[in-house]
């Protein structure tokens, strides 16, 4: 929570909106396996010292719950239960363990008196918490972290429940108003109808432009991206057209309002002092741990890779505009945020990092493959350095190269791809006939 007096008048008002009732956040959170790498005996010490209100249902550690499965919240004449799940295959600390989440939160619902809302905190793959819903149909809310996306609307699942996501890296603060209706069942948001509109019409076009490239891409590598970008927007639309069919159908009861908001945590919203100090230090710290050797020249990195310092010596032209784009100052905005050791960062920051023989995750990347260079877009240039003739490149690369890290998911659904390319196109009408051939 924020002062009101560090908050742009237009966020002022969704920060009064927040203290006349936090559902999450406040009142309840889920540890995930990055808190529990932590330690357990830390966490708990934590917990208890600043009153964190930590809930893990299905979590067991030495055959005990190491912290509460449920927490109810009466609170303005609402009650909410609140529950927490971590989904399987998360790394937890020795003697602990991820128990079926159906089986847990049933368990923890037993003998819970009334409550106007069920909340849960779900940190298991989006996808399975259709499922869920479904085995318990208890649940009203599910705010689900493990979405590498944000939820807007918030999707439907079984027994009129809904999912909610904020997306991830803390770029956007969710927030959902609702409205008790006396006998309601589930939830309806009229303004959200034209939205959903505004969304279908925008998905079927990237469809459209996705099969277009599809048929277009060359190598089976290229062709699986592809027909995979095709499917995303497949799901997209049709979950698109469920939202609005269901919100097009008569209700029989009454249903609850709910208004979702995702809302940017820019530079306008100033981060909490004490709490940014502590971030900076801990990532200062692990950027000093982890700093990169000093490496050599361009000319003595190994590899199928070379570096865009050498292809600039063919291609001026392109390589002086490149030298203007995002794409060059990918590996200083990672320096500027201290996150080259993130590595859900540091992949789309570099040269190569989607090819067996580029960069890895946890690898010192050398200082010629820092960005995105050339290579990322036009493909390994040694072989092309060594006989240009005979080992030609890509000269115009394929959407597919984009959609690496465009994915609909990093990018958080922004990438439209004529937009994106006005951005890094070299030549904006043709080739420059100066410019030797890939």
């Amino acid at each position: 929570m924020l002062p009101d007096d560090r908050l742009p008048q237009q966020r002022r008002k969704a920060q009064l909106q927040l203290d006349a009732f936090t559902l999450v956040g406040i009142d309840g959170m889920t540890p995930g396996d990055g808190d529990l790498a932590l330690g357990l005996d830390w966490l708990q010490a934590e917990a208890t010292r600043t009153g964190a209100p930590f809930v893990t249902s299905n979590l067991l550690c030495g055959g005990q719950t190491p912290f509460p499965p449920l927490r109810r919240i009466d609170k303005d004449g609402v009650s909410v239960a609140i529950l927490g799940i971590l989904g399987e295959g998360e790394t937890l600390p020795a003697g602990c363990e991820a128990t079926a989440p159906a089986v847990a939160l049933t368990a923890a619902l037993a003998g819970l008196d009334a409550v106007d809302l069920v909340v849960l905190l779900s940190h298991q793959d989006p996808s399975l918490d259709e499922a869920l819903a479904a085995a318990v149909p208890a649940l009203d809310l599910v705010v689900n972290a493990g979405i590498g996306a944000t939820t807007h609307p918030p999707k439907a699942l079984p027994e009129a429940a809904l999912q909610l996501a904020a997306g991830t890296r803390g770029k956007l603060l969710g927030l959902a108003r609702i409205q008790l209706q006396p006998g309601g069942q589930g939830f309806a948001s009229g303004g959200d109808l034209d939205d959903l509109e505004r969304q279908l019409a925008r998905a079927r076009g990237r469809r459209e432009k996705a099969v277009e490239d599809a048929a277009a891409a060359e190598g089976d590598a290229a062709q699986a991206r592809a027909r995979q970008r095709v499917g995303f927007y497949d799901g997209d639309i049709g979950r698109l057209e469920s939202l609005i069919a269901a919100a097009r159908t008569p209700q029989a009861a009454p249903s609850h309002l709910i208004e979702n908001e995702l809302l940017g945590l820019d530079v306008e919203v100033l981060d909490h002092a004490a709490t940014a100090a502590l971030l900076d230090a801990a990532k200062a710290e692990i950027e000093a741990a982890a700093a990169p050797v000093a490496v050599g020249p361009a000319a003595a990195l190994n590899g199928p890779f070379v570096g865009s310092q050498v292809c600039s010596g063919c291609h001026v032209g392109p390589a002086t505009q490149w030298a203007t784009t995002a794409h060059a100052r990918a590996w200083a905005s990672l320096v500027g945020q201290a996150r080259t050791q993130d590595q859900d960062c540091a992949g789309c920051h570099v040269t190569g990092a989607f090819h067996p023989e580029g960069p890895q995750a946890g690898e010192v990347v050398h200082e010629a493959l820092r960005s995105v260079g050339c290579e990322s877009c036009h493909g390994p240039g040694r072989a092309h350095v060594s006989d240009p003739a005979g080992s030609p490149l890509l000269r115009t690369p394929p959407a597919t190269a984009c959609i690496q890290c465009h994915d609909g998911v990093r990018d958080e659904g922004r990438f439209q791809l004529d937009a994106y390319m006005d951005k890094v196109r070299h030549h904006p009408t043709s080739p420059d006939p100066a410019d030797p051939a890939l």
